[in-house]
C-alpha cells in the first residue's frame, strides 16, 4: 500500500477533497488525489 501524508483528506479549492502520497511511497514523488465535489456541492 500507500502511505499518505495526513490521515484524512483535506479540504481544498472549490470544496473538493485531496489527499497526498507520501513521496517514500512514488520514488521521491509527491502525488497530490483530488476527489472533485459534485455540482450541486461545488462553489
Amino acid at each position: 500500500g500507500f502511505e499518505l501524508v495526513d490521515r484524512e483528506p483535506r479540504t481544498g479549492l472549490h470544496g473538493w477533497r485531496v489527499a497526498f502520497i507520501h513521496p517514500r511511497s512514488c520514488n521521491g514523488v509527491l502525488t497530490e488525489l483530488v476527489e472533485v465535489a459534485p455540482a450541486s456541492e461545488a462553489q
